[in-house]
């Protein structure tokens, strides 16, 4: 933060003063910039003194002009992108790692998405000039920039990358699914060992269909399991990550021509940084062959309605006024299997 104190000496009658100025956009990739909103490109005009050669008091006159005691212009980026995960699966069943043949390693698999709920904290007109799209250009401006998912696995856990297992995913205004693949991933997970690692799937902001799947979409994945040693709950985490190119031909990714083992070379120099959104963690117990630790695992349950009462017209658990037996007849419309 800082601030600038200007004065002008021999400024004469009807003389003017332009200031103009650039700001440059700092990032970090600090993990403490998870799920928090990150503030770009804000200035303040605080105001001015003037006074006349002979010390009398004069106040200026802007343009644009600024209303009074509220001499103020925020033109900012604030980026805070909102995600909604709520996992179902708690436990798999894996293999023996040490289990012939090696298709025999992966274990039980699940199937997760995370909502997404947009990634910009104010209004857009404003916002998206961190994307290179400027006030006269938002209708048809295309965002510049790429958008990085990392999927870090603790041992026991590891992401599947066939096909449609990891994807961005929209409804478009057809009611039809759109589903958008990876340009590009790199892994450090080997298929035939049971390890910890790192996978990172790469979009470029422009591609088609990208932006719309951060703002109302949803980001798939799965999770296959496997035996190395490990006891307990399992930790995962979904990472997401922008690197910005307000200017459009600052910043681009080269991929690798064959493989998945080696990152991508950024071609930007400096701008070559990462800046954290948001993330998702959470863990899932992985079960191996014998009683690592002694006890009982619940494989699944039901809950049965066994007594159907009298009639509940109004659904608050109790019975009407008028007590009246529910109708054998009714008796087919009612749901067994719910509570």
């Amino acid at each position: 933060m800082g601030f600038l104190h200007l004065t002008p000496h021999n400024f004469g009658k009807n003389d003017s003063i332009i200031l103009s100025f650039k700001t440059y956009r700092c990032v970090e990739e600090d993990v403490n910039l998870f799920n928090i909103s990150k503030y770009f490109n804000n200035w303040k005009f605080e105001g001015s003194f003037s006074r006349s050669i002979c010390l009398d008091t004069i106040i200026p006159t802007y343009n644009p002009p600024y209303a009074a005691n509220n001499i103020t212009k925020h033109v900012g980026s604030y980026v805070s992108q909102n995600l909604l995960f709520s996992p179902t699966i708690t436990d798999l069943s894996a293999s023996n790692e040490k289990a012939l043949p090696i298709d025999s390693l992966w274990g039980d698999s699940a199937h997760f998405e995370i909502e997404l709920k947009g990634y910009l904290a104010k209004d857009e007109t404003i916002d998206n000039q961190l994307f290179g799209c400027f006030l006269d250009s938002l209708s048809n401006c295309i965002p510049e920039g790429y958008l990085r998912i990392t999927i870090d696995t603790k041992t026991g856990l590891a992401p599947s990358m066939r096909d449609s297992m990891v994807q961005l995913r929209y409804i478009d205004s057809l009611g039809s699914e759109v589903l958008i693949t990876p340009e590009y991933y790199d892994t450090n997970i080997s298929d035939s060992v049971c390890t910890e690692g790192t996978t990172n799937l790469y979009y470029k902001l422009s591609s088609p269909g990208v932006i719309t799947a951060l703002k109302t979409g949803f980001f798939d994945f799965t999770l296959k399991s496997c035996c190395g040693g490990q006891n307990g709950g399992v930790p995962y985490s979904v990472n997401f990550y922008f690197l910005l190119d307000p200017g459009g031909n600052c910043i681009n990714l080269t991929y690798p021509a064959s493989g998945h083992d080696t990152l991508p070379v950024c071609d930007g120099g400096d701008g070559c940084v990462w800046l954290p959104l948001s993330n998702i963690e959470d863990d899932i117990v992985v079960h191996c062959p014998g009683c690592i630790t002694p006890g009982i695992v619940v494989s699944n349950y039901s809950i049965l309605r066994s007594s159907f009462g009298l009639q509940d017209s109004d659904n608050d658990g109790k019975a009407d006024k008028s007590l009246t037996q529910i109708e054998k007849v009714a008796l087919g419309l009612i749901k067994t299997n719910r509570s």
